[in-house]
C-alpha cells in the first residue's frame, strides 16, 4: 500500500501550516503552504535584488576566485536529477487495439 494515496493529496492552496511548521519556520499568522512559499520566494527575490544593487554600487563583481570557491564547495554533491516525466491520462474514449 502506498504511503500517500490520492485522497490524501490536496493542492497547497488547501493545506494550512501546522503549529509545528509555523514554529519551525518563524511564522506567526495562519496561512497556507501556497501563501508561505509565495511569500518566501518574494522575500528571497527582494533580498537578492538589494544585495546585487548594493554590490554594484560598491563595485563588487563576481570574479574567477569566487567561481572557483563556489565550484569547490559544490563539487562533492552530484547534480540534481531531472524530475520524472509523468504521462498524462488520455482523455480520448477510444482505444487502439494491438494487432
Amino acid at each position: 500500500m502506498p504511503l500517500l494515496r490520492p485522497e490524501h493529496l490536496h493542492p497547497l492552496t488547501q493545506q494550512s501550516l501546522s503549529d509545528m511548521a509555523k514554529t519551525l519556520l518563524g511564522v506567526s499568522e495562519d496561512m497556507t503552504w501556497d501563501a508561505y512559499f509565495k511569500d518566501a520566494a518574494k522575500k528571497s527575490l527582494i533580498q537578492i535584488t538589494m544585495l546585487k544593487k548594493g554590490a554594484a554600487e560598491k563595485g563588487i563583481t563576481w570574479n574567477d576566485d569566487m567561481q572557483k570557491e563556489l565550484d569547490s564547495t559544490m563539487a562533492p554533491w552530484p547534480p540534481m536529477p531531472s524530475p520524472p516525466v509523468r504521462a498524462r491520462a488520455s482523455t480520448s474514449s477510444s482505444s487502439t487495439a494491438a494487432t
